[in-house]
């Protein structure tokens, strides 16, 4: 391995010098995998950096990557990784390079909602499975991130299973943000007010920040009347922030004629 030597090749087009080593039949796709591992070790940032992303599309190698990354817990690596293997790799796959770095600290949010697109029913899958287990809050909230953004029909349901059955508070948030951005009309009232009834979202003053935020979906719908129903109970909720009570105003304002409420 140590004759792999990329002199006079730039770092950054290392992944095209490999693939046309390989093309033209100079290295074996083995001997690159070698020269990948020896770089992740030994080379300099850009290197390593290159080293992962070969590493990360070899079935065989991938394995080392992750064991790599889950010893080394570099968010912003791991974040440009997912981002890679939910475009790249297949959704079995993806899920455990998402998931690898949701255990490390990173929040690719990104990359949930880019594999939710090219094939939901896996998010929707692992969900469930986490759900079941009550496992890992945060990869269920962004399973649900990656599923309610999908513009799928799964989302929908996702989402009411997640409000009406996840353990986590911030999980509950998360579904009530996906139903009032997917079915304002149908659902999005009701998801709010769930959230408000929900003693962990109520207690809690940047969560019900969040349900403020929330309301701006239903604006953007239209929905005059539940604004004024919900404008209504807001303004009288103890535990909003100052900051989370101008906002209201703010929403109210756009949605209602003078910003004022029916009572």
């Amino acid at each position: 391995i140590r004759d792999y030597k990329v002199t006079g090749v730039q770092t950054c087009a290392l992944p095209i010098f490999w693939r046309n080593l390989q093309a033209t039949g100079t290295r074996t796709s083995e001997e690159l995998a070698g020269l990948a591992m020896l770089l992740l070790q030994e080379g300099n940032e850009s290197e390593r950096r290159a080293a992962r992303r070969r590493l990360l599309l070899d079935d065989r190698y991938r394995s080392v990557l992750l064991d790599h990354l889950r010893t080394a817990k570099d968010c912003a690596e791991a974040k440009a990784l997912a981002l890679i293997a939910a475009e790249q790799l297949p959704a079995k796959a993806a899920l455990e390079v998402l998931s690898l770095a949701v255990s490390v600290g990173a929040e690719p949010a990104a990359a949930f909602v880019l594999l939710g697109r090219r094939d939901v029913s896996a998010l929707q899958q692992a969900y469930e499975q986490s759900l079941a287990s009550d496992l890992d809050p945060k990869l269920r909230d962004l399973l649900v991130a990656g599923v309610g953004f999908s513009g799928e029909p799964a989302a929908i349901e996702i989402a009411k299973l997640a409000q009406q059955s996840d353990p986590d508070p911030e999980v509950r948030l998360r579904a009530m943000f996906a139903l009032t951005a997917n079915a304002p009309a149908a659902l999005g009232e009701s998801a709010i007010q769930r959230a408000l009834d929900d003693p962990q979202i109520r207690s809690h003053p940047q969560r019900l920040g969040a349900v403020v935020l929330a309301l701006d979906n239903l604006a953007r719908a239209g929905e005059v009347n539940a604004i004024d129903r919900l404008g209504q109970r807001l303004r009288v909720t103890d535990g909003l922030t100052a900051g989370a009570r101008l906002e209201l105003e703010k929403i109210l304002a756009r949605a209602l004629p003078g910003g004022h409420t029916s009572r």
